[in-house]
């Protein structure tokens, strides 16, 4: 039914439609308009101090939006900011008051209120953006592990959020969720570096004005297993020999498995003495960067170029270790070797603490330093190499040397007491 004002004000009308170009004339930058027609006449409804109707059929329209012109583009506004249509007239004046206000205050962001803009700056939304980014950036594995975790914990907690409104206190409040759910600090610090990621980058853009403060998670780092070289000439034996090169290749550079599945015959250079790691495996993906996202190359030892030079023989495909009939090893085969290996021997190690760890924790044995070693394995940040020997108590010993003659000074006086 077509809204039609009440017959007590109708006497005033006249004086009402004749008041709107008084009203009109004072240049306003908001304005309260409708795309309706009257109904009834199908003409243009007029603005006047009762709002907008139509000064012959008397009706109303049923929607309105708000116009105005911000920074040389023309804005229409047909909702508040949390989506509710603008359905009357009291809704539109507050409205238009609202945003007059933060225009007075320089504060006024039109994509605050515009529903298109609105929706693409939901979290959800945002995210599918920040993925689509990363796709570019990030190895498979990396990228499977963001979506879990924003699938996961992150979309869950702020469903429908606009990432413009995320404050400190819910940061906070997620936080707090996060603790509840008896995480550990390590999953708790992981999950929310996602989410400063993802504001990091809609700051970036200019999306939002600041990234919220972040409560600190303070972590533990857990110990390093590693192994001595004899632990591992034990597991080596007990591996296959025809599965055996790429695990001494592994033993040898202390690379990671992903690295050494990924070698190829063309970053072998048999001239120059030289092997190149240029690619990985990130789960069952070929990266054509490693983690670093820049090459390594590593010396080819005496013993690696002759093994090197026999596979060589008889190779299989455009991978340097291959079996059966398959062009590479895939990431389950290779644990499975290692471990069926490991419990001969009665050890339980993982296969990336078994050559990557146990290679770092030997040199360090042998008083190499940590820049070398990290030359070696191809660490960007000097501190990646150093949290290695953490946990070396008896590496300090000679920084406690002097205690010995103190201990012997106290024997000594305890000595002359007694007699």
């Amino acid at each position: 039914m077509t809204p039609v004002l009440s017959p007590s004000i109708l006497s005033a009308l006249e004086t009402l439609a004749s008041l709107t170009a008084g009203e009109q004339g004072g240049r306003r930058r908001v304005k309260i308009r409708t795309k309706e027609k009257c109904p009834r006449c199908g003409k243009s409804f007029q603005e006047t101090s009762l709002g907008l109707l139509c000064p012959k059929c008397f009706t109303v329209p049923r929607r309105f939006f708000i116009d105005l012109s911000w920074k040389g583009r023309r804005v229409r506004i047909y909702s508040f900011k949390d989506g509710t249509p603008i359905s009357s007239w009291d809704l539109a004046k507050k409205v238009a008051g609202h945003i007059e206000y933060e225009i007075k205050q320089s504060v006024f962001d039109p994509s605050l209120y515009v529903k298109s803009d609105v929706k693409r700056f939901l979290i959800e939304n945002y995210f599918e953006k920040w993925m689509a980014y990363c796709e570019t950036r990030l190895k498979p594995g990396s990228l499977k592990e963001r979506r879990r975790i924003f699938t996961r914990y992150v979309l869950p907690f702020f469903k429908t959020t606009d990432i413009r409104e995320i404050r400190s206190s819910h940061v906070l409040d997620f936080h707090n969720h996060l603790q509840g759910k008896k995480f550990s600090a390590k999953t708790v610090k992981n999950i929310l570096d996602e989410l400063r990621a993802l504001l990091r980058f809609a700051h970036k853009l200019g999306d939002i004005q600041t990234v919220p403060a972040f409560p600190e998670v303070k972590t533990v780092s857990p110990p390093i297993k590693w192994i001595d070289e004899e632990t591992q000439l034990a597991i080596l034996s007990h591996i296959p020999e025809r599965h055996r090169p790429i695990f001494i290749f592994l033993i040898t550079y202390g690379c990671r498995p992903g690295e050494a599945r990924a070698l190829k015959w063309d970053c072998v250079d048999f001239r120059n003495e030289t092997i190149t790691i240029r690619r990985t495996f990130s789960k069952c993906q070929l990266a054509e960067l490693p983690k670093e996202n820049d090459w390594k190359v590593l010396p080819m030892l005496p013993h690696i170029k002759e093994m090197l030079k026999d596979l060589a023989k008889d190779r299989r495909s455009e991978f340097v270790f291959s079996h059966a009939k398959n062009p590479y090893y895939g990431d389950v085969r290779l644990g499975r070797l290692w471990r069926e290996a490991c419990k001969k021997v009665g050890v339980d190690i993982p296969l990336y603490a078994g050559v990557r760890h146990s290679f770092v924790m030997q040199r360090l044995e042998l008083g190499f330093s940590y820049e070398q070693i990290g030359a070696c394995l191809g660490h960007r940040v000097l501190e990646t190499t150093k949290r290695y020997g953490k946990l070396q108590a008896h590496r300090l010993t000679p920084v406690f040397a002097k205690v010995v003659l103190f201990e012997k000074a106290l024997r000594d006086r305890k000595q002359e007491n007694n007699s």
